[in-house]
């Protein structure tokens, strides 16, 4: 899944199911997908390079279980 994808399914998730999202970490489930075409040479002109994180799971009982407490935690 995209991240703007992701990003709006988890808006409507938040929304419909009255969670509140102060403490999810989008990046955590969502890193970013990559800095684009003037990134990669920006950064390849510094010589640096970006830690990639791998995502964590977000499971369906993660999302079961924000609902009923109305939070993310």
């Amino acid at each position: 899944m995209y991240n703007d994808d992701a990003k709006s399914l988890m808006h409507r998730y938040f929304e419909h199911f009255d969670v509140s999202a102060q403490n999810f970490d989008f990046e955590k489930y969502f890193p970013e997908e990559g800095e684009g075409i003037i990134g990669a040479l920006l950064f390849g002109f510094v010589n640096r390079k970006r830690a990639r994180l791998d995502p964590k799971p977000l499971t369906i009982a993660m999302l079961a279980h924000a609902a009923s407490v109305g939070a993310w935690v």
